[in-house]
């Protein structure tokens, strides 16, 4: 029997970023030189965002930022992560307390955790990362604001 070990990455609007409506938007400049390119846009747009309204995010967002997560590269296509949505108020502050750099979870309504499985790949955290990018660029694109912070090892 093999056993699975799962080592936390990063922590989002949740434990890997933190998701929420974000707080203090104020309006888009245009980035020059991108040639008008949507996807350079949002890149050069993404900011970590660590204070949030008391606001919820729908589910249809939630899933798109985890499809966002699920399509990024991977090494062998192994895709050794897994994604936790905690939207538990009391996991949430939990959080907030045990981790020092995951303050900001008293505030959020969720968090997604990408796990990695070392089990499953010696580049785990390679694709992990990669995995998380996408979903923060995905909540940027999305309005939201989010943060990854790691708590690893």
């Amino acid at each position: 029997m093999r056993k699975r070990i799962h080592l936390p990455l990063a922590y989002f609007v949740t434990l890997l970023l933190f998701l929420a409506s974000c707080s203090g938007k104020g309006e888009k400049k245009p980035i020059e030189g991108n040639g008008g390119n949507a996807a350079l846009s949002n890149i050069f747009e993404r900011k970590s965002v660590r204070s949030y309204l008391d606001k919820d995010v729908e589910k249809a967002k939630i899933d798109l930022m985890l499809r966002a997560g699920m399509a990024a590269p991977s090494g062998r296509d192994i895709r050794p992560w897994e994604f936790i949505v905690i939207s538990n108020r009391a996991s949430l502050d939990s959080m907030a307390n045990a981790l020092p750099t995951a303050k900001m979870l008293a505030q959020a309504h969720h968090a997604i955790v990408v796990c990695g499985d070392s089990t499953r790949s010696s580049y785990w955290y390679l694709d992990c990362s990669a995995a998380t990018q996408n979903i923060l660029l995905a909540a940027e694109s999305l309005g939201l604001g989010a943060v990854w912070t790691a708590a690893y090892p």
